[in-house]
């Protein structure tokens, strides 16, 4: 290795322990530790359930698949693992969606739509044989419609309107007496038509919601199917109970998180299209019409040699060649893990946090478990003062003995330092915050020095 004074410490990748899971499937891989046995059991679950060739929608009520558990447990992680094991052809599509703070369902959904437009396009251009979208009608009214709505995407249009000739309105009608409707056939017969001066039927469209976004996506993948372009697609939607922070009674993000179920629920109802979601457990059983495929509440905690081996490949993966491949001493490696209470994201949350402080210290080596815990201790006393009534709940928890926190009225932690720092939401209530050893540790720590 070289010596010290020819390394850099800003060479180390800003993300080396990045606690949000990668999108690159070869890193999903490589950074995956633990969780066989889930693992395991999910490949193999959706690997004979999905809707291939939409044959399962024909015999069940196929419904979204949902990994929910514990905040920061690892649920997205397993979801990325559990795609990138599945099989993969040029006529299987796998999408990823992120819910998190979008804030609006329609936002997740215009998401999703952009993306199947873009490959919808591209597949339908790379048709070799026009012929057979020129002796289609339903084809064209697809792009036709695609496109229209497109026109409501960063746009405040109040309508559309899409005009239908007489030729292809029959063609439309022929469609109906096909054994398999196409949706755009059914979506056409909802609409009640009016005959213009031109003898064209005008579809009006108003500006769309979830719900909406979600059938267009339906009827662009069922085309793609109809043609033999595509014959399944698996979408991940990632933190669907994260599309706003929970701030007090009257802003909890309830009415979109609905909205946003009832277009997952849409699109599931589509032959050839899977869903598969992420979520904590209190989010998954308040009665939502949703299949469990992993649910990480049953075991949440991981062992301190997985959480070490977790540091051990994100730097494996991130760090340069020939560099120090660890920041902290085995020991502080040790209490670090133990800290955590075995939850992976917030191990890394707090490796991500120290070792951002390392870069900037001149000196290398490596820290002791000290040196860890006085980094907390600074960043506390530091935003105790910015954020008192977050200071205050930490504290009082502290004091009384307990691990969680109540925010139904108010939330003090919402867009402060302490959220996803030192306090993460339950997955027990929404309403509920928990926090880690290290926070108890770092408050003793501040009143004994007092």
């Amino acid at each position: 290795m070289a010596t010290d004074s020819s390394l850099s410490k800003y060479k180390y990748d800003d993300n080396i322990f990045m606690p949000e899971p990668p999108d690159n499937p070869k890193h999903v891989v490589a950074l995956f530790c633990g969780r066989k046995k889930e693992l395991e059991c999910g490949i193999n679950t959706l690997k004979n359930g999905i809707d291939l060739y939409g044959k399962r929608m024909r015999k069940y009520d196929k419904k979204p698949w949902i990994i929910h558990g514990e905040s920061r447990s690892g649920k997205s992680h397993l979801a990325r693992r559990i795609m990138a094991s599945l099989p993969k052809n040029k006529k299987r599509l796998q999408l990823y969606v992120p819910a998190r703070e979008r804030l609006e369902a329609l936002a997740v959904m215009t998401n999703l739509f952009e993306q199947i437009r873009f490959d919808f396009s591209s597949r339908i251009n790379n048709v070799r044989n026009h012929q057979i979208i020129q002796n289609n009608p339903w084809i064209h009214l697809t792009i036709e419609l695609i496109g229209q709505i497109s026109l409501f995407i960063g746009h405040t249009t109040e309508s559309v309107t899409i005009k239908i000739s007489e030729t292809l309105k029959n063609g439309l009608n022929l469609g109906l007496n096909l054994h398999i409707i196409p949706k755009v056939v059914e979506f056409f017969a909802a609409f009640s038509s009016e005959q213009s001066e031109t003898k064209a039927t005008e579809l009006k469209l108003r500006p769309p919601n979830a719900v909406d976004m979600a059938e267009y996506c339906g009827i662009m993948i069922d085309t793609l199917m109809n043609l033999k372009l595509l014959n399944h697609l698996l979408i991940l939607i990632d933190d669907i109970d994260l599309l706003e922070g929970y701030v007090d009674q009257t802003r909890n993000a309830t009415k979109q998180r609905s909205q946003l179920s009832q277009a997952i629920l849409k699109l599931s109802s589509t032959s050839g299209i899977d869903v598969l979601i992420t979520a904590r457990s209190w989010y998954a059983h308040s009665k939502k019409e949703f299949k469990t495929l992993i649910d990480l509440a049953m075991e949440p905690e991981m062992k301190e040699e997985e959480l070490i081996e977790i540091h051990d490949q994100h730097f494996k993966l991130f760090s340069p060649r020939d560099y120090p491949n660890k920041f902290l001493t085995k020991e502080a490696l040790l209490n670090a893990s133990t800290d955590v209470r075995g939850i992976p994201g917030i191990f890394l949350q707090h490796l991500d946090t120290a070792f951002r402080v390392y870069k900037k210290e001149e000196e290398w080596g490596e820290r002791d478990y000290a040196w860890y815990l006085d980094i907390f201790r600074r960043i506390y006393s530091t935003f105790r003062l910015k954020c008192p009534a977050a200071a205050i709940a930490l504290e009082t928890a502290v004091n009384e003995q307990r691990f969680t926190i109540d925010i139904e009225t108010t939330n003090p932690f919402y867009s402060t330092v302490f959220d996803n720092e030192f306090v993460f939401q339950s997955y027990y209530r929404e309403t509920t915050y928990f926090m880690d050893t290290l926070v108890t540790k770092v408050i003793d720590m501040l009143e004994s020095i007092e």
